[in-house]
């Protein structure tokens, strides 16, 4: 690692470049790629460490150095978690690399003509017999490649669900942040920026409470895999306080030496808790085991449904508890841009513009979060002392002349907060329909069980 010399430009350049290389990060697909560029991203933030020692060392700390290195080592870190987390998807490649292999070493092993001794092959035709066996091993890859697109379902549905909320309680926690530095003097001249956060929180809200309407309605396909490991005793699910049957579906025609399956046919899975390969199954003829991968569990995943609901109600909670924040963060804001106001002369050149801002005061602010009187008290003594003058006059000297492009700036995080409460008032609509819908669904998914039920008592 070069030194800098205590060069305060060369270290800031040099934590610039790191931040650029950081951000650059390149994310395959493929393990070796994902892999590679996680131990990049580890060997920059070991370089980073030692600039951050550099810096610590010439007594830096009263510097913007700090914090940029801060800020680039909290991103590479991340980055490496990331690849980490990626990689553990992507190294199934060799699991699937080595199941190719090993029918790539039976085919050629089985093709030796030592394989099976003569005398066999000169009386025995295996002919068919031979390609009836690969087109069961084929058709049981088929199923593999099912059973895979589950599980990558099942993943990405709960990956979805953690990331939304943990995006929800990050936005939860800037909403906390804004408000609590509300009380921060500021011009009048900076409600754009407040503006444009309130914007910007709205988009996030809406784009997490489309996700979470998704999530819902994903959830009713997600298949519950973590019963395949080994997860049922006795006809049921291990722990589940309801002690209903775990259904399985036959996905081929199977046939051993005491039972017959039919592809399509439902039947109870008793256990699946001594063998990942063999499951026990009741059939006509009794309990059996077969081979796992034949089987499709038909019952939905119960605990995705009431990850959904939880997700929508938290999303819902969230956005009430935001819109209050920027309400109370809204009357800090307003409550000092008027005391800045009366203590100076004000004359506004657009009477029309300054009510429509008055009226969202009263309306927004201190009808909803103003029971101190505050923003009421200011708003009065306003009203009072400002000089109202015609359009076309010439505008009379004095410490604050307001405009109407002023007063529409000043006014546009009201706006905002409207925006807020009108996107606040379709999400709650939308709950109502999808409440209906989740009714709707675990109420046939209630039917289909009851008949799954009596089916099986009719058989004991």
């Amino acid at each position: 690692m070069a030194v800098h010399r205590g060069d305060i430009g060369v270290i800031k350049k040099a934590l610039t470049d790191y931040e650029l290389k950081a951000q650059e990060m390149n994310v395959g697909v493929n393990y070796m790629a994902l892999d590679d560029e996680r131990r990049r991203q580890e060997h920059l933030l070991r370089e980073l460490r030692e600039i951050e020692e550099e810096i610590a060392s010439l007594s830096l700390s009263s510097t913007e150095l700090p914090h940029l290195a801060s800020i680039v080592g909290t991103e590479l870190s991340h980055n490496t978690k990331c690849l980490q987390y990626l990689t553990g998807i992507s190294e199934l490649e060799r699991s699937i690399g080595e199941v190719a292999t090993h029918f790539a070493e039976r085919s050629v092993k089985l093709s030796d003509p030592n394989s099976l001794h003569k005398s066999v092959v000169t009386y025995k035709t295996l002919t068919d017999n031979v390609k009836s066996c690969w087109t069961y091993v084929d058709q049981l890859a088929t199923l593999a490649q099912i059973h895979l697109k589950t599980s990558a379902e099942y993943h990405q549905f709960y990956h979805e669900a953690n990331e939304i909320e943990a995006k929800l309680e990050k936005q939860l926690v800037i909403a906390q942040k804004a408000h609590h530095s509300a009380t921060m003097r500021r011009s009048h001249k900076e409600t754009t920026k407040v503006a444009n956060e309130i914007r910007e929180q709205l988009n996030i809200m809406q784009s997490l409470w489309q996700r979470s309407k998704n999530l819902v309605k994903r959830s009713e396909t997600i298949v519950p895999i973590r019963m395949r490991l080994g997860g049922v005793a006795k006809g049921v699910a291990i722990g589940d306080p309801n002690n209903r049957a775990v259904m399985v579906q036959a996905m081929v025609s199977l046939t051993g030496p005491d039972y017959k399956i039919q592809k399509g046919e439902h039947l109870q899975l008793i256990d699946n808790r001594q063998d990942s390969h063999l499951w026990r199954v009741q059939t006509s003829s009794g309990i059996v085991e077969v081979p796992s991968i034949c089987f499709w569990l038909t019952d939905a995943d119960a605990k995705a449904t009431e990850r959904a609901i939880s997700i929508k109600q938290l999303c819902k909670k969230t956005w009430l508890e935001i819109i209050n924040l920027i309400s109370l963060r809204l009357y800090e804001v307003y409550v000092d841009l008027l005391q800045q106001f009366n203590s100076q002369e004000v004359v506004c050149s657009h009477e029309g513009a300054l009510n429509m801002l008055l009226a969202d005061l009263q309306r927004q602010l201190i009808s909803t979060v103003g029971q101190d009187g505050r923003l009421q008290s200011e708003v009065d003594t306003f009203r009072k002392g400002v000089i109202i003058t015609k359009r076309l006059e010439r505008l009379q000297s004095g410490d604050i002349n307001l405009r109407e492009p002023d007063i529409v700036q000043i006014r546009s995080p009201l706006l905002r907060l409207q925006d807020h409460l009108v996107a606040a008032e379709q999400m709650q609509q939308e709950m109502k329909l999808l409440n209906d819908h989740i009714a709707d669904y675990l109420s046939e998914v209630d039917n289909e069980r009851w008949q799954i039920s009596r089916t099986l008592d009719h058989l004991k």
